[in-house]
């Protein structure tokens, strides 16, 4: 069963976890049309996407080129509007403001029980010159997840552009990557 946040809408999406004792955290940059179980997405109500069906497969073991082993997942994004184009997104600084603060509480919390792994998955859509907000959405929640002591991952080789690959674009034998 994946859980959502209360204030997760048709428009927005701020979590969807699938809870474990050591969870990967996998930071996007948008969501899809995925849902978790939440106030405005009742049991039953709930679905998820080719993304989430993928970051469920990495981050509960369904490859095995790392030693870490995780039985769930929190999938957080640079950008919490929904789309399923994030050529569709729109800068929404109101938006990011509580983006940011819904991670600093899922960390918060997330940090009490487990040491915390992110494996960076947003592709090169925040290269995208016509939404340079992404770019510095991006940084914003770096420094987040900075003060929480994470660590970093990426799989596979980084994009042209110096990016970690979007899940969708991976095999399950990908290399889970340390990034220093």
């Amino acid at each position: 069963m994946f859980i959502g946040d209360d204030e997760d809408t048709e428009k927005q999406r701020f979590k969807l976890e699938n809870p474990g004792k050591n969870e990967l955290v996998i930071l996007g940059v948008n969501p899809s049309t995925a849902r978790g179980e939440s106030k405005s997405f009742p049991a039953g109500k709930t679905c998820d996407d080719q993304t989430i069906k993928i970051v469920k497969g990495f981050a509960e073991g369904n490859w095995n080129s790392h030693d870490i082993k995780f039985d769930g997942f929190l999938m957080l994004n640079v950008c919490a509007q929904s789309t399923s184009n994030p050529r569709n997104l729109d800068s929404n600084d109101k938006l990011h403001e509580r983006n940011k603060e819904k991670i600093k509480s899922y960390l918060a919390d997330l940090s009490k029980k487990q040491e915390i792994s992110v494996l960076l998955a947003y592709g090169n859509a925040v290269e995208n010159t016509k939404k340079p907000f992404l770019r510095n959405y991006l940084k914003d929640i770096i420094e987040i997840m900075k003060s929480y002591g994470v660590k970093f991952y990426h799989l596979g080789d980084f994009t042209k552009s110096n990016n970690p690959h979007h899940l969708l674009h991976l095999s399950y034998d990908s290399e889970f990557n340390l990034i220093p």
